[in-house]
């Protein structure tokens, strides 16, 4: 049995934390991100809530992890999600965004 060379075992961290990053981005509330409130410098930047996977910051992270962080950082700023917390965003809703015809609700009402 071939036992693994320090390059497979490099390769295959990476390949790992490659996959945390997509698990990551597919469902990033799932998270705790921890970047602006690490108690000690080797604690995760992101944990998972239920998991507790762990992910942190790399500097061979490919670009396009930093990327992807950019524009989550902007839209949790642009909707009022703060922390690891869940803000709502103050929607200023109209009449017409609720507009509908009375006989398609009676419509579908029947059906």
């Amino acid at each position: 049995m071939l036992s693994a060379t320090p390059q497979m075992l490099k390769e295959k961290r990476h390949i790992d934390q490659l996959h945390l990053w997509q698990v990551f981005f597919a469902n990033p509330y799932e998270w705790w991100d921890n970047r602006q409130s690490k108690p000690w410098a080797n604690y995760p930047d992101f944990k998972h809530k239920d998991t507790r996977e762990k992910i942190w910051l790399q500097p061979d992270d490919p670009p396009w992890v930093r990327k992807q962080l950019e524009l989550h950082d902007l839209e949790v700023a642009k909707n009022g999600h703060k922390g690891n917390g869940r803000l709502l965003k103050n929607h200023d809703w109209k009449a017409e965004d609720f507009d509908y015809d009375d006989d398609e609700v009676q419509h579908s009402a029947e059906a």
